[in-house]
């Protein structure tokens, strides 16, 4: 297997013994991360190549290689979840109450801090706050940082998610974090972060047009497939440059939100969501110069878990569209997760660009499959979801198809 690649890099292959294209897919991402023996910038160009690659073939799936039974004493110095990270870091050797209160605070995880107030508090704001020296919450954290040092899934995770962004330069998006981090997300939910140039074609020839037509101040778009928010930050950008371009009497806290109040996004995985709608408060904050999330406006954030596919009116007449408003899903069912509300006003109104990057993925699940294939004539045979996907998006899209991307 060449495909342009360097010596190095196609040596660092043999010895990983990938010789055709679908090795190289079927090799988890963070493997190619901590090939050992191997510079940064051989790393880099992998794993360039493999996120190409993905592009061209989203059918092959990345199962890796057959990996062994860790024993039982390795077992620990697998990565945990993070919820499982969290209580070790609050629990572990911690002795007595006075030592609990201080770190509890410092991390966040006790009722010191004001409701509504998400800034993560310095030692010296955690020494006020308690009314202690800050010596001696210092005192606290080195040795609980001590401590840390020694857990195993505390160190794993620290070294997973360091060689990722060394494998980056040193700086990513928190999507393409999530990405890498989590494998069996990928391949669940078909995670694959598009890259600018796409997006910004994509926006070029969708949200641009439909600005010209409709105008910036009254233009909708939605992203049904939304990820990590690619689309949406892209979308939010150009939005607030127009608005803080044309509308100089208002304040950039004002131009943030109205250009938060153009872009719509679903996904059905939770996780992603808040990436997404984490991303787009950050830009925000950023644009209107806020430096702590204490300070931070009640933004309103268009974004909602659930499947749109299954939610929101059926392609079909008006009157069926009205009945979803009024609250009639047909489906008449929502997960613990999704945004049974928020999903009926997203899913319930058109918009002026739709665009997203739907998962190219057979659906595997056999009652799911079913579903679909009642809702969409053109779920036919072993089709990919894409396929569903591009019929619903014609209900949602109160413009011209080429509005679509």
């Amino acid at each position: 297997m060449l495909l342009g690649l360097s010596t190095r890099a196609n040596n660092a292959l043999d010895r990983m013994n990938v010789v055709t294209v679908r090795d190289l897919l079927q090799v988890p991402l963070t493997q190619i991360n901590r090939l050992r023996g191997v510079g940064n910038k051989t790393r880099r160009e992998i794993a360039a190549t493999f996120n190409d690659l993905r592009l061209r073939f989203p059918d092959v799936e990345n199962i890796g290689p057959a990996k062994p039974e860790p024993k039982e004493e390795e077992q620990e110095t697998q990565v945990a979840s993070v919820d499982l990270i969290a209580e070790q870091l609050r629990s572990a050797g911690v002795t007595g109450e006075a030592e609990k209160r201080i770190l509890y605070a410092f991390l966040g995880f006790d009722d010191v801090n004001q409701p509504g107030s998400y800034t993560w508090p310095s030692q010296t704001d955690t020494a006020s706050r308690l009314e202690i020296t800050r010596a001696r919450v210092s005192q606290v954290i080195v040795r609980a940082r001590e401590r840390w040092k020694k857990n195993p899934s505390v160190t794993a995770l620290r070294d997973a998610v360091d060689m990722i962004l060394q494998t980056y330069g040193g700086a990513m998006t928190v999507g393409d974090l999530y990405q890498d981090l989590s494998e069996s997300a990928r391949k669940r939910y078909a995670l694959l972060q598009t890259p600018d140039f796409i997006e910004e074609f994509i926006l070029d020839r969708t949200l641009m047009p439909a600005i010209g037509e409709f105008g910036y101040t009254k233009v909708r778009m939605i992203d049904p497939t939304c990820g990590s928010g690619h689309f949406l930050l892209g979308g939010f950008h150009r939005l607030y440059r127009l608005w803080a371009r044309n509308e100089p009497g208002l304040n950039s806290r004002e131009h943030a939100q109205r250009a938060l109040e153009g872009v719509y996004g679903v996904d059905l995985n939770p996780n992603v969501v808040a990436i997404a709608r984490f991303r787009l408060l950050v830009a925000a904050l950023k644009v209107c110069e806020a430096r702590r999330l204490g300070d931070a406006p009640g933004f309103r954030i268009h974004l909602a878990v659930g499947d749109s596919l299954l939610h929101g009116p059926r392609i079909g007449s008006e009157r069926d569209r009205t009945a979803y408003l009024d609250g009639m899903d047909p489906l008449q069912h929502v997960y613990e997760t999704e945004d049974a509300m928020e999903l009926r006003r997203i899913l319930g109104q058109q918009y002026h660009a739709v665009v997203g990057n739907p998962p190219y993925i057979t659906v595997r699940d056999s009652a799911l499959n079913a579903e679909y294939r009642k809702r969409f004539g053109s779920c036919h045979r072993q089709y990919s979801l894409a396929v569903p996907f591009m019929e619903r998006l014609s209900i949602w899209l109160s413009t011209p198809p080429d509005m679509l991307g």
